[in-house]
C-alpha cells in the first residue's frame, strides 16, 4: 500500500515523465502462461467492483484506443479478454511508443485500481467510468516482451513467475 501511495503522489505532481528514466525493457521473453490475469474477478453485472479501489490487479485485453497522457505517456482503452464488451482505461507510467504497443496489441497489465473522479484531467476527460488502472508492468502477449519500471521490478518479476501478489486474484 505504501508503494501505491508513493506512486499516486508522483502522478499528482506530474512526475510520471521523470519515472521514464527508470523504465526497463526485459531482453528475455516470458512464456504466455506467465503473468496471470483475472479479468472476470474484477467485474460484477458489467460494473467494476468498488472494493478493488487502491488494490493491485492484473488484466489482459486488446488495445482498442490510445490517448496521450501526462508527459506523453500513453493511456490505453483495453477490451478485456473473455468479457464480452467490457473495457477499461489503463494509464501507463511508462513512456511506451506506438512502435512497441499499438492498437490491436494484446497486453497484460499489472497495476493499481484508481477512482477516475479523483484523478487528473486526462482520465476525467476520457471516461465517466468509475475506475481505471494505473499500470506499471506491461506484457505484450504476441512478442512475450515485458516492460516495467525499475522501482517495481520485484512485483513485476513475481507476477511473471506466477507468485501470489496481494489482492491480485480476488
Amino acid at each position: 500500500m505504501r508503494k501505491y501511495q508513493e506512486l499516486k503522489k508522483l502522478a499528482k505532481l506530474g512526475c510520471l515523465g521523470c519515472l521514464a528514466s527508470l523504465f526497463i525493457f526485459s531482453t528475455t521473453a516470458m512464456a504466455d502462461e506467465e503473468a496471470p490475469t483475472y479479468n472476470s474477478a474484477y467485474f460484477k453485472d458489467g460494473k467494476f467492483v468498488d472494493k478493488l479501489m487502491g488494490k493491485l490487479v492484473a488484466v489482459e485485453g486488446i488495445v482498442q484506443k490510445i490517448e496521450p497522457g501526462p508527459k506523453g505517456n500513453p493511456i490505453y482503452r483495453i477490451n478485456l479478454t473473455g468479457l464480452e464488451k467490457q473495457a477499461i482505461w489503463v494509464g501507463s507510467l511508462l513512456a511506451i511508443d506506438k512502435k512497441m504497443v499499438d492498437v490491436g496489441t494484446t497486453l497484460k497489465v499489472l497495476g493499481f485500481v484508481d477512482e477516475t473522479a479523483k484523478e487528473t484531467e486526462f482520465m476525467s476527460k476520457l471516461t465517466k467510468d468509475s475506475a481505471y488502472i494505473l499500470g506499471f508492468c506491461f506484457y505484450d502477449s504476441k512478442t512475450g516482451r515485458p516492460m516495467y519500471l525499475n522501482t517495481w521490478m520485484k512485483e513485476c518479476i513475481q507476477w511473471e513467475n506466477r507468485e501470489k501478489l496481494e489482492a491480485i486474484s480476488q
